[in-house]
């Protein structure tokens, strides 16, 4: 039987080692991914305003005449309320 170096068992050994770690870490983080696919994407479309009253360059509407605002999608109720909601006339706020 042929003998090899006497490092060779030693580095053989060291890579059977470092190869089965990097075995186990491998199989720990293909484990630990996210397989929930229920969750829905991530919304990247813009707001858009579909209907507003008084509707724009209105004339004749009186001082306390309620300000609505229409959407196409439904606005998420979690991160809207009152406090949010600014009326802006260009960039100078006219009320919250």
């Amino acid at each position: 039987m042929k003998k090899f170096h006497p490092d060779f068992y030693r580095i053989l050994k060291r890579l059977i080692t470092i190869g089965a770690a990097v075995f186990l870490l491998t199989a720990f983080m293909v484990g630990c991914q996210d397989s929930d696919n229920s969750k829905p994407d991530k919304d990247t479309t813009a707001l858009t305003v579909s209907e507003t009253f008084p509707a724009d360059a209105a004339t004749n509407i009186t001082i306390n005449s309620a300000i609505t605002a229409s959407f196409v999608e439904t606005m998420n109720p979690v991160i809207t309320s009152d406090v949010s909601n600014q009326l802006l006339s260009g960039m100078e706020q006219t009320a919250s």
